[in-house]
């Protein structure tokens, strides 16, 4: 394998690890947020989730990416209502 090539897998190496931290971090951020969002509908006597929004939401992700969207859009809703199923540090 040539320099070039080597160097472009390395590169791209990266940047997918850059990519996953990034996607780890998102994720968590999501979690926190939703988390907070549905403890403030809670104080003002709000419904915790919206059934119209999350079908939405599964929609865009199961359009954007195929089935496994879906599957995706699902584990992130689950985690929006059990954040503890994240460990604290990673």
């Amino acid at each position: 394998m040539s320099p070039v090539a080597t160097q472009d897998i390395t590169r791209q190496d990266h940047q997918v690890v850059e990519l996953d931290a990034t996607i780890i971090d998102l994720v968590r951020r999501r979690t926190e947020l939703v988390t907070e969002l549905q403890q403030a509908k809670s104080r003002v006597g709000l419904p915790r989730t919206q059934l119209v929004q999350e079908t939405e939401m599964l929609n865009k992700y199961r359009s954007a990416l195929g089935a496994q969207g879906t599957n995706l859009a699902l584990l992130l809703l689950k985690l929006g209502n059990k954040p503890e199923l994240l460990p604290q540090a990673w």
